[in-house]
Protein backbone atom coordinates (compact mmCIF):
# COMPACT_ATOMS: atom_id res chain seq x y z
CA UNK A 1 0.00 0.00 0.00
CA UNK A 2 1.64 3.50 -0.92
CA UNK A 3 1.86 6.47 1.83
CA UNK A 4 -0.18 8.82 1.12
CA UNK A 5 2.16 12.26 -0.38
CA UNK A 6 2.01 14.37 2.89
CA UNK A 7 3.02 11.43 5.06
CA UNK A 8 5.93 10.12 2.84
CA UNK A 9 7.17 13.57 3.14
CA UNK A 10 7.35 14.18 6.90
CA UNK A 11 8.40 10.55 7.62
CA UNK A 12 11.36 11.08 4.88
CA UNK A 13 11.80 14.98 6.74
CA UNK A 14 12.13 13.66 10.30
CA UNK A 15 14.65 10.77 8.90
CA UNK A 16 16.76 13.68 7.56
CA UNK A 17 16.64 15.73 10.64
CA UNK A 18 17.47 12.30 12.95
CA UNK A 19 14.25 12.38 14.37
CA UNK A 20 12.50 9.36 15.29
CA UNK A 21 9.28 9.11 14.07
CA UNK A 22 7.60 7.91 17.18
CA UNK A 23 6.83 9.23 21.10
CA UNK A 24 9.72 6.90 22.86
CA UNK A 25 12.14 9.38 24.89
CA UNK A 26 15.62 9.68 23.96
CA UNK A 27 16.92 10.50 27.05
CA UNK A 28 19.36 8.06 28.69
CA UNK A 29 18.03 5.77 30.92
CA UNK A 30 19.38 4.18 34.21
CA UNK A 31 19.80 5.37 37.66
CA UNK A 32 22.07 5.94 40.45
CA UNK A 33 21.94 6.75 44.44
CA UNK A 34 23.36 9.74 46.20
CA UNK A 35 23.48 10.40 50.04
CA UNK A 36 23.71 13.29 52.31
CA UNK A 37 25.51 13.29 55.51
CA UNK A 38 26.61 14.86 58.35
CA UNK A 39 29.11 12.58 60.06
CA UNK A 40 29.08 15.26 63.49
CA UNK A 41 32.98 14.56 63.87
CA UNK A 42 33.09 18.07 65.64
CA UNK A 43 35.77 17.33 68.77
CA UNK A 44 34.33 19.08 71.41
CA UNK A 45 31.57 19.54 70.41
CA UNK A 46 29.37 16.44 69.60
CA UNK A 47 30.09 13.34 72.03
CA UNK A 48 32.84 10.90 71.41
CA UNK A 49 33.71 11.70 68.11
CA UNK A 50 36.82 10.21 68.26
CA UNK A 51 35.51 7.00 68.94
CA UNK A 52 32.77 7.31 66.35
CA UNK A 53 35.03 8.30 63.45
CA UNK A 54 36.28 5.17 62.30
CA UNK A 55 32.63 3.89 62.64
CA UNK A 56 31.33 6.50 61.13
CA UNK A 57 33.12 6.03 58.07
CA UNK A 58 32.90 2.29 57.83
CA UNK A 59 29.01 2.87 57.66
CA UNK A 60 29.50 5.58 55.04
CA UNK A 61 31.29 3.56 52.62
CA UNK A 62 29.48 0.62 52.55
CA UNK A 63 25.81 2.33 52.61
CA UNK A 64 25.12 1.74 48.82
CA UNK A 65 25.49 5.20 47.66
CA UNK A 66 27.19 6.24 44.27
CA UNK A 67 27.28 9.91 45.16
CA UNK A 68 28.18 11.25 48.84
CA UNK A 69 27.91 14.56 50.26
CA UNK A 70 29.83 14.40 53.64
CA UNK A 71 30.06 17.18 56.56
CA UNK A 72 32.06 17.61 59.69
CA UNK A 73 34.98 15.43 59.01
CA UNK A 74 36.88 18.37 60.48
CA UNK A 75 40.55 16.99 61.61
CA UNK A 76 43.30 15.17 59.12
CA UNK A 77 43.03 11.91 60.68
CA UNK A 78 39.11 12.17 60.14
CA UNK A 79 39.43 12.78 56.35
CA UNK A 80 42.12 10.25 56.26
CA UNK A 81 39.79 7.51 58.01
CA UNK A 82 37.18 8.60 55.29
CA UNK A 83 38.97 8.43 52.44
CA UNK A 84 40.42 5.21 53.17
CA UNK A 85 37.50 3.45 53.46
CA UNK A 86 35.99 5.15 50.45
CA UNK A 87 38.62 4.48 48.23
CA UNK A 88 36.97 1.39 46.91
CA UNK A 89 33.22 2.19 46.85
CA UNK A 90 34.05 6.23 46.23
CA UNK A 91 37.21 6.64 44.79
CA UNK A 92 36.50 10.19 42.80
CA UNK A 93 36.89 12.71 45.45
CA UNK A 94 36.58 16.50 45.90
CA UNK A 95 37.97 18.21 49.16
CA UNK A 96 38.61 21.60 49.89
CA UNK A 97 41.82 22.68 51.47
CA UNK A 98 42.02 24.37 55.14
CA UNK A 99 41.84 28.26 55.28
CA UNK A 100 43.69 29.28 58.61
CA UNK A 101 43.34 32.60 59.08
CA UNK A 102 44.15 34.92 61.91
CA UNK A 103 43.39 38.43 62.83
CA UNK A 104 46.70 39.19 64.00
CA UNK A 105 47.41 39.99 67.88
CA UNK A 106 45.78 38.11 70.50
CA UNK A 107 42.42 37.49 70.85
CA UNK A 108 41.94 38.19 74.34
CA UNK A 109 44.07 39.23 77.71
CA UNK A 110 44.75 37.15 80.44
CA UNK A 111 42.95 39.25 82.98
CA UNK A 112 39.98 39.10 79.79
CA UNK A 113 40.27 35.66 80.43
CA UNK A 114 41.01 35.28 84.12
CA UNK A 115 37.26 34.70 85.17
CA UNK A 116 36.10 32.25 82.66
CA UNK A 117 39.87 30.09 82.86
CA UNK A 118 39.35 30.66 87.36
CA UNK A 119 35.32 29.30 86.84
CA UNK A 120 36.52 26.43 84.29
CA UNK A 121 39.46 25.16 86.26
CA UNK A 122 37.05 25.16 89.52
CA UNK A 123 34.35 22.96 87.95
CA UNK A 124 36.11 21.48 85.09
CA UNK A 125 39.29 20.47 86.56
CA UNK A 126 38.25 16.52 86.32
CA UNK A 127 36.56 16.49 83.45
CA UNK A 128 37.98 14.30 80.05
CA UNK A 129 38.46 16.74 77.28
CA UNK A 130 35.67 15.31 75.75
CA UNK A 131 33.26 16.98 77.85
CA UNK A 132 35.05 20.59 78.66
CA UNK A 133 33.15 22.23 76.72
CA UNK A 134 29.63 20.93 77.48
CA UNK A 135 31.13 21.68 81.31
CA UNK A 136 32.18 25.15 80.92
CA UNK A 137 28.77 25.58 78.97
CA UNK A 138 26.80 24.23 82.24
CA UNK A 139 29.02 26.12 84.62
CA UNK A 140 30.26 28.94 83.69
CA UNK A 141 27.87 30.96 80.84
CA UNK A 142 27.83 34.47 82.61
CA UNK A 143 32.07 34.64 82.36
CA UNK A 144 31.61 33.48 78.54
CA UNK A 145 29.03 35.78 78.05
CA UNK A 146 31.08 38.62 79.90
CA UNK A 147 33.78 38.57 76.93
CA UNK A 148 34.47 40.94 74.49
CA UNK A 149 33.03 39.92 71.07
CA UNK A 150 36.75 39.31 69.96
CA UNK A 151 37.59 37.19 72.82
CA UNK A 152 34.41 35.51 72.47
CA UNK A 153 35.51 34.41 68.64
CA UNK A 154 38.98 33.00 69.77
CA UNK A 155 37.39 30.94 72.44
CA UNK A 156 34.84 29.35 70.24
CA UNK A 157 37.69 29.34 67.69
CA UNK A 158 39.39 26.94 70.07
CA UNK A 159 36.48 24.27 70.15
CA UNK A 160 37.86 20.70 70.39
CA UNK A 161 41.11 22.26 72.94
CA UNK A 162 41.17 22.00 76.71
CA UNK A 163 40.87 24.78 78.79
CA UNK A 164 45.42 25.56 78.97
CA UNK A 165 45.37 25.01 75.79
CA UNK A 166 43.02 27.81 75.04
CA UNK A 167 44.23 30.18 77.28
CA UNK A 168 47.58 29.97 75.43
CA UNK A 169 45.82 30.37 72.16
CA UNK A 170 43.76 33.02 73.13
CA UNK A 171 46.75 35.24 74.58
CA UNK A 172 49.23 34.79 71.86
CA UNK A 173 46.93 34.60 68.65
CA UNK A 174 43.37 35.12 67.25
CA UNK A 175 42.27 32.26 64.92
CA UNK A 176 39.03 33.33 63.46
CA UNK A 177 37.79 29.67 62.39
CA UNK A 178 37.90 26.04 64.32
CA UNK A 179 39.31 23.06 63.12
CA UNK A 180 42.51 25.34 61.80
CA UNK A 181 40.36 26.43 59.17
CA UNK A 182 38.74 22.95 57.74
CA UNK A 183 35.32 23.13 55.82
CA UNK A 184 34.28 19.58 56.85
CA UNK A 185 32.91 18.98 53.76
CA UNK A 186 33.91 16.28 51.00
CA UNK A 187 32.15 15.01 47.74
CA UNK A 188 32.60 11.67 46.55
CA UNK A 189 31.66 9.81 43.74
CA UNK A 190 31.85 6.08 42.15
CA UNK A 191 31.36 8.20 38.76
CA UNK A 192 33.25 10.55 36.56
CA UNK A 193 33.67 13.62 38.27
CA UNK A 194 34.91 16.92 36.73
CA UNK A 195 35.24 20.70 36.46
CA UNK A 196 35.35 21.01 40.37
CA UNK A 197 34.93 24.28 41.79
CA UNK A 198 34.18 25.87 45.27
CA UNK A 199 32.47 28.98 46.50
CA UNK A 200 33.05 30.41 49.77
CA UNK A 201 30.77 31.98 51.69
CA UNK A 202 31.37 35.26 54.24
CA UNK A 203 31.17 32.63 57.75
CA UNK A 204 31.60 32.87 61.64
CA UNK A 205 33.32 29.91 63.87
CA UNK A 206 33.86 27.64 61.01
CA UNK A 207 34.50 27.94 56.97
CA UNK A 208 32.04 27.49 55.23
CA UNK A 209 31.42 26.68 51.08
CA UNK A 210 29.67 24.77 48.42
CA UNK A 211 31.79 22.31 46.61
CA UNK A 212 30.55 22.14 42.77
CA UNK A 213 31.22 19.26 40.34
CA UNK A 214 30.15 17.85 37.10
CA UNK A 215 29.31 13.64 37.67
CA UNK A 216 28.53 11.89 34.63
CA UNK A 217 25.58 10.00 36.02
CA UNK A 218 23.90 7.31 34.23
CA UNK A 219 20.69 9.54 33.53
CA UNK A 220 23.61 12.06 31.74
CA UNK A 221 25.90 14.71 33.03
CA UNK A 222 24.35 16.46 36.37
CA UNK A 223 25.47 19.80 38.41
CA UNK A 224 26.06 18.46 41.54
CA UNK A 225 26.35 21.22 44.88
CA UNK A 226 27.77 19.40 48.07
CA UNK A 227 27.32 22.27 51.07
CA UNK A 228 27.23 22.57 55.02
CA UNK A 229 25.28 26.33 55.44
CA UNK A 230 25.61 28.44 58.97
CA UNK A 231 23.66 27.17 61.88
CA UNK A 232 21.56 29.81 63.59
CA UNK A 233 22.31 29.27 67.59
CA UNK A 234 20.21 30.31 69.94
CA UNK A 235 22.27 30.00 72.68
CA UNK A 236 25.32 30.86 71.41
CA UNK A 237 26.42 34.34 70.81
CA UNK A 238 27.09 36.24 67.37
CA UNK A 239 30.62 36.83 67.97
CA UNK A 240 30.51 40.28 65.79
CA UNK A 241 29.79 43.47 66.68
CA UNK A 242 27.21 43.62 63.67
CA UNK A 243 25.05 41.03 62.39
CA UNK A 244 23.57 37.60 63.09
CA UNK A 245 23.52 33.88 62.76
CA UNK A 246 20.19 34.29 60.69
CA UNK A 247 21.66 37.02 58.45
CA UNK A 248 24.36 35.24 57.88
CA UNK A 249 22.67 31.83 56.57
CA UNK A 250 20.56 34.73 54.52
CA UNK A 251 23.49 35.58 52.90
CA UNK A 252 24.76 32.62 51.88
CA UNK A 253 21.58 31.48 50.75
CA UNK A 254 21.22 34.01 48.38
CA UNK A 255 24.93 33.57 47.49
CA UNK A 256 23.91 29.86 46.50
CA UNK A 257 21.19 30.18 44.49
CA UNK A 258 23.19 32.64 41.87
CA UNK A 259 26.02 29.92 42.02
CA UNK A 260 24.13 27.42 41.21
CA UNK A 261 22.15 29.52 38.48
CA UNK A 262 25.53 30.11 36.92
CA UNK A 263 26.83 27.04 36.82
CA UNK A 264 24.42 25.55 36.03
CA UNK A 265 21.64 26.96 33.87
CA UNK A 266 18.91 25.13 33.01
CA UNK A 267 20.38 21.72 33.29
CA UNK A 268 20.15 19.00 35.74
CA UNK A 269 21.05 19.89 39.23
CA UNK A 270 21.04 17.68 42.82
CA UNK A 271 21.95 20.04 45.99
CA UNK A 272 23.11 18.04 48.69
CA UNK A 273 24.17 19.06 52.42
CA UNK A 274 23.49 20.12 56.26
CA UNK A 275 21.35 23.23 55.04
CA UNK A 276 20.39 24.12 58.86
CA UNK A 277 17.41 24.94 57.77
CA UNK A 278 14.11 23.26 56.97
CA UNK A 279 9.98 22.79 56.86
CA UNK A 280 7.90 22.94 59.92
CA UNK A 281 5.37 19.72 59.42
CA UNK A 282 3.36 17.52 61.54
CA UNK A 283 5.38 16.00 64.50
CA UNK A 284 8.40 17.74 62.70
CA UNK A 285 9.86 21.60 63.83
CA UNK A 286 10.63 24.25 61.19
CA UNK A 287 14.18 25.49 61.30
CA UNK A 288 14.57 28.67 59.72
CA UNK A 289 11.64 27.78 57.57
CA UNK A 290 11.63 31.01 55.82
CA UNK A 291 15.29 30.35 54.52
CA UNK A 292 14.33 26.83 53.72
CA UNK A 293 11.33 28.57 51.47
CA UNK A 294 14.07 30.70 49.67
CA UNK A 295 16.55 27.64 49.08
CA UNK A 296 14.15 25.20 48.12
CA UNK A 297 11.66 27.02 45.71
CA UNK A 298 11.74 25.55 42.53
CA UNK A 299 13.60 22.75 43.36
CA UNK A 300 11.86 18.90 44.52
CA UNK A 301 12.57 17.71 47.79
CA UNK A 302 11.78 13.73 47.69
CA UNK A 303 12.71 12.74 51.33
CA UNK A 304 10.06 15.15 52.21
CA UNK A 305 7.12 13.54 50.58
CA UNK A 306 8.76 9.69 50.60
CA UNK A 307 9.93 9.37 54.41
CA UNK A 308 10.03 12.78 56.35
CA UNK A 309 11.26 11.56 59.01
CA UNK A 310 13.75 13.56 61.57
CA UNK A 311 17.35 13.92 60.01
CA UNK A 312 18.17 16.15 63.67
CA UNK A 313 16.35 14.29 66.42
CA UNK A 314 15.56 14.70 69.89
CA UNK A 315 15.92 10.98 70.75
CA UNK A 316 19.13 10.85 69.09
CA UNK A 317 20.87 9.36 71.84
CA UNK A 318 23.80 11.84 71.36
CA UNK A 319 21.61 14.91 71.59
CA UNK A 320 20.16 13.59 74.51
CA UNK A 321 16.42 15.09 74.46
CA UNK A 322 18.17 19.15 74.21
CA UNK A 323 17.29 19.93 70.65
CA UNK A 324 14.25 20.59 68.74
CA UNK A 325 13.02 17.45 66.36
CA UNK A 326 13.77 18.53 62.75
CA UNK A 327 15.15 17.42 59.24
CA UNK A 328 17.41 19.79 58.23
CA UNK A 329 19.62 17.65 55.90
CA UNK A 330 18.08 17.41 52.42
CA UNK A 331 18.51 16.46 48.59
CA UNK A 332 16.85 18.61 46.30
CA UNK A 333 16.50 18.58 42.47
CA UNK A 334 16.04 20.43 40.03
CA UNK A 335 15.50 20.44 35.88
CA UNK A 336 15.65 16.69 35.87
CA UNK A 337 13.30 14.96 32.93
CA UNK A 338 10.94 12.07 33.18
CA UNK A 339 13.04 10.76 36.62
CA UNK A 340 11.57 8.44 39.23
CA UNK A 341 13.16 9.27 43.09
CA UNK A 342 12.68 7.72 45.93
CA UNK A 343 14.35 8.92 49.33
CA UNK A 344 14.93 6.94 52.58
CA UNK A 345 16.60 8.02 55.85
CA UNK A 346 20.15 6.12 56.88
CA UNK A 347 22.73 5.70 59.16
CA UNK A 348 19.99 5.53 61.66
CA UNK A 349 21.30 2.59 63.97
CA UNK A 350 21.93 2.96 67.64
CA UNK A 351 26.22 1.75 68.46
CA UNK A 352 27.66 1.78 71.65
CA UNK A 353 30.74 3.98 71.75
CA UNK A 354 33.35 4.99 74.09
CA UNK A 355 33.48 8.72 75.97
CA UNK A 356 35.82 9.13 79.09
CA UNK A 357 36.25 5.71 79.89
CA UNK A 358 32.79 4.83 79.80
CA UNK A 359 30.29 3.13 77.33
CA UNK A 360 27.51 5.27 76.57
CA UNK A 361 24.42 4.97 74.10
CA UNK A 362 25.34 6.54 70.86
CA UNK A 363 24.77 6.42 66.80
CA UNK A 364 27.14 6.92 64.54
CA UNK A 365 26.40 10.80 64.12
CA UNK A 366 24.32 13.65 65.87
CA UNK A 367 22.54 13.34 62.79
CA UNK A 368 21.23 10.97 60.39
CA UNK A 369 21.53 10.74 56.86
CA UNK A 370 19.26 11.10 53.75
CA UNK A 371 19.54 8.81 50.60
CA UNK A 372 18.00 9.12 47.44
CA UNK A 373 17.67 7.18 44.39
CA UNK A 374 17.05 8.15 40.62
CA UNK A 375 16.19 6.24 38.30
CA UNK A 376 14.28 6.73 34.59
Amino acid sequence: MELERPMFFALLFMALMGCPPSNESDLPSGKFTAATYNVGLAVGYVPAADYRAPLAAEALANVGADLVCAQEVWLPGQIGLLTAATEDTLPNTFLPDAMPEDAGGAGCTEDELAQLMDCADQACEDVCDDKVIDCIFDNCPLQFLGLEKTCQSCVMAAVGSDVEETKTTCTTANPLFAYGGAFGTALLTSMDLSDTDELLFASTTNRRSVLYGLVDTPLGETHVFCTHLTAVFSMIPYPKEEGSWAEEQAAQVEEFLDYIDEKAGSEPVLVLGDMNMGPDSFGIDGEQEEHYNTLSDGFVNPYIDDDGQCTYCDDNPLNAGNITTEIIDHILLRDHQEVTAESERILDEAIDAERCGETIDAAYSDHYGVMTTLSR
